[in-house]
């Protein structure tokens, strides 16, 4: 099951990155929106994701019960297990709101965006911080269960392009909403 998750959070951070930039690319008005381009890769990381937060879930009630039944439980020593496990659920909230505020409606043919509000606004920028947390905590244990020795060069690298990414994820958030203000 772990290994299941592995892969599936490699997957799942390509098709974000694609997803962040192409996505960035139609909130600035650079790229024009092609179903095939914008929304099949948002689909199948929605369904990925789906799969991780069920995976999530499962091993955490596995390792509970584990703790549970060891009488064990370390709380406090176990920081980053916790870390991982809000930050995870943190985000299954602020991809709901995401979703929300990046859908709209068809009306006569026409694809009419939902208005990208200031608490929309908030969320996603929210989203971004949530999952760079997410991802800095998750990154070493994802390349350790690949092999990987995740020494600081590897995770310097990996930080700094999930940054790049995230910034200019922000800038769009951003931009598209003061689009929404004219």
């Amino acid at each position: 099951m772990r290994k299941f998750n592995a892969v599936l959070s490699v997957i799942m951070i390509g098709l974000f990155l694609y997803h962040a930039l192409a996505g960035s690319g139609l909130l600035t008005g650079l790229t024009e929106f092609s179903p095939l381009s914008a929304a099949l890769p948002s689909i199948i990381l929605a369904i990925l994701t789906g799969l991780h937060i069920i995976v999530g879930i499962k091993l955490t009630v596995d390792t509970l019960t584990a703790q549970k039944r060891s009488g064990a439980g370390y709380f406090r020593e176990n920081r980053l297990f916790w870390l991982r496990r809000i930050s995870g659920y943190a985000l299954i909230l602020l991809l709901a709101a995401h979703i929300f505020g990046m859908t709209g409606e068809t009306v006569d043919g026409s694809y009419i965006p939902r208005t990208y509000t200031l608490p929309l606004l908030l969320c996603d920028l929210i989203l971004a911080a949530a999952l760079m947390l997410h991802l800095s905590v998750n990154i070493k244990p994802l390349a350790q269960s690949f092999g990987f020795n995740a020494g600081k060069g590897v995770l310097t690298v990996t930080a700094v392009v999930l940054s790049a990414v995230l910034i200019v994820s922000g800038a769009a958030f951003i931009i598209y909403f003061a689009g929404w203000q004219t």
